[in-house]
């Protein structure tokens, strides 16, 4: 078993944690394009084709669509792996709040947004 004092345990489980990451960033492509495109990418055309339009009547295109349901199953990932092996407290997609006349950078919730 790995001790978590051990320099080698903690480079170990960075490691593993690291490559877990990975696959999240990378498996959402894979799962997406086989669901809807049999195993391929989309085409230029696919991508480029225009399948809604926004609140502000701006067109939304495939490729749009597709990075945002990517993107969100990255996400859900990428925060299931760190709550299951990081111990510490983690933000994921951190907010700012930038006070120019003071050159202060602060960190906000959600919330606070």
């Amino acid at each position: 078993m790995l001790s978590h004092h051990n320099p080698c345990s903690r480079i170990v489980a960075l490691l593993l944690t690291s490559s877990i990451l990975g696959a999240c960033a990378t498996g959402p492509e894979r799962f997406v394009n086989a669901a809807l495109f049999g195993n391929r990418e989309p085409t230029r055309e696919e991508c480029g084709e225009e399948v809604d339009v926004d609140g502000c009547g701006e067109p939304i295109t495939r490729a749009m669509l597709l990075g945002r349901q990517k993107h969100t199953l990255a996400l859900a990932c990428t925060r299931e792996v760190l709550k299951q092996r990081w111990p510490a407290p983690f933000s994921i997609e951190q907010r700012y709040r930038y006070y120019r006349n003071a050159q202060f950078l602060e960190t906000i919730s959600q919330e606070q947004e």
